[in-house]
């Protein structure tokens, strides 16, 4: 059975961030202009939502929006050469979907009434997270099914859209993914444009930042609880062992009614090389009024000795420009950090410690493939592979912690699937040996392009079933409902069967 991307159900989806005090300048007498935008790759697709949601609407098609990276994105790049510009694929969608193109280019960049736009419906919208990634939407707001990465043929790319739309279509959630379909962009962008006008202007000096103190701690900790972390005063020299990580502790104040996003960037560091972390305590990176956050920067990169002498702190009162080099520096810090360089029996060392088991796979979860598989085909169940970026991915740790910990939740999901975590943290010293060798594997067979990532897999010869990527904030039971909504009218395997081969 052929792979099949299908849409994340209720709880399923990628959280929505609502900038609230976003400049979004799209003005226009007919409430719809792209004068000016760059288009996509042909005129049979369009650039702005209105627009394209009025065709929807007036042809009765779905609607076809694809999240990209066009000149930087490898697998954006192939998806559209064995896709999008073939003529097959022309053919395929003209009667049947209204083509939207949401770019995010680096060279040249968008300019920032197109990109505000883009940023806006591919973070209001449930996209599965990463590019290139095609969500399959109805023109009522009803999300039929999305396609992440760009590895699959021709052939597989229709025989999947083809499938999505003859799927039922589930209400998407969040106000302003239902705002788009109600109000339409541009009014969201006027109403945005009026608050954020009736705000008192600020600059830089308004956005104070202190660098209060800085620890080196395990990779695993940078999202984790800070209280039992020993942070020293800023001018302590510190030496930061290879595989670990400094953490800046920062305190900030900014002005009533603004929110902005930080992130830390190393100022002087003699390999050469630009380095930088984001502060990631806030699963929004947004932050308002005044607080304390935590910033990190890991050197892994290298492999080599660095010693850095400052460090700066840039943020941006705009969310809708967050990315670098756009931003203020409102913090620089003198700090004597020696990131010192790889051990040369590193990976020796590293399998001299790994665990019989992950770190972080939840009790009553399995992490061996095979052995899940046959198991499964034993007792007539699907194998369920769920990808987490364990100790990074935000959704990914809130999922974990509110589902897949809870043991009501997985002793009901253990009576119909077989249950394997497939943990992709950056700490590669919290995996297993069978699960640094597996894991990767998995995800390149599965093309996971975002986390986190369900997977239903057919144990006989494990092929996909059905999948849904990202996460709402939500309780096991709505998740167990979410997946049984998925699975409906999907057969089980037959008991006592034996696996194949999957290459």
């Amino acid at each position: 059975m052929k792979k099949m991307r299908m849409a994340a159900m209720g709880v399923a989806a990628i959280a929505v961030v609502a900038c609230v005090v976003a400049a979004l300048p799209l003005q226009a007498e007919d409430g719809v202009s792209d004068s000016g935008w760059r288009g996509g790759p042909s005129q049979e697709w369009f650039v702005n939502w209105d627009k394209a949601l009025a065709e929807a609407r007036n042809t009765r098609k779905a609607l076809f929006l694809l999240n990209t990276g066009s000149d930087w994105c490898v697998w954006c790049k192939r998806l559209r050469a064995n896709v999008l510009d073939k003529p097959e694929f022309a053919e395929f969608v003209r009667d049947k979907f209204v083509l939207v193109y949401l770019d995010s280019p680096n060279n040249p960049p968008l300019g920032k009434e197109q990109k505000a736009h883009n940023r806006f419906v591919t973070r209001s919208l449930p996209f599965g997270g990463g590019v290139p990634d095609v969500l399959v939407m109805s023109a009522k707001g009803e999300k039929l099914g999305s396609v992440g990465g760009g590895g699959l043929t021709l052939d597989e790319y229709l025989e999947r859209l083809g499938k999505i739309l003859a799927s039922k279509g589930e209400k998407v959630r969040g106000k302003e993914a239902q705002n788009l379909f109600t109000k339409g962009y541009a009014a969201l962008a006027a109403e945005i444009a009026a608050r954020r006008a009736a705000l008192p202007p600020v600059k830089k000096e308004d956005f104070k930042a202190k660098l209060t103190g800085v620890a080196v701690v395990e990779m695993s900790q940078r999202y984790a609880s800070k209280e039992d972390i020993e942070f020293v005063p800023p001018e302590t020299s510190l030496a930061v062992p290879f595989g670990k990580t400094v953490l800046f502790r920062v305190e900030y104040d900014f002005p009533e009614g603004y929110g902005a996003r930080m992130w830390v960037r190393d100022d002087v560091c003699d390999d050469g090389k630009a380095h930088s972390g984001y502060f990631g305590s806030n699963p929004s990176g947004l932050y308002k009024g005044k607080g304390t956050e935590y910033g990190f920067l890991s050197l892994l990169d290298r492999g080599k000795a660095c010693r850095l002498k400052s460090v700066i702190v840039k943020t941006n009162s705009d969310p809708e420009l967050d990315d670098y080099p756009y931003g203020w520096t409102i913090l620089t810090a003198a700090v004597d950090l020696d990131f010192q360089e790889k051990p040369s029996d590193w990976d020796a060392q590293q399998d001299a410690k790994r665990p019989a088991v992950s770190k972080g796979v939840p009790k009553g979860w399995m992490e061996d493939f095979e052995e899940a598989r046959k198991q499964a085909a034993k007792e007539g169940k699907f194998v369920l592979l769920a990808f987490s970026g364990s100790d990074w991915c935000g959704p990914c740790m809130s999922l974990e912690k509110e589902v897949f910990s809870k043991k009501k939740f997985v002793d009901e999901l253990a009576r119909k699937y077989k249950l394997v975590m497939v943990s992709i943290p950056r700490d590669k010293s919290t995996l297993s040996k069978l699960a640094v060798e597996q894991n990767q594997a998995l995800v390149k067979r599965y093309a996971i392009r975002g986390y986190p990532t369900v997977v239903m897999v057919n144990p006989v010869d494990g092929e996909e079933v059905k999948s849904h990527s990202g996460y709402r904030s939500g309780d096991p039971k709505g998740y167990l409902k979410s997946l049984d909504k998925m699975m409906k009218g999907v057969k089980k395997p037959a008991k006592g069967q034996e696996v194949k081969s999957h290459g």
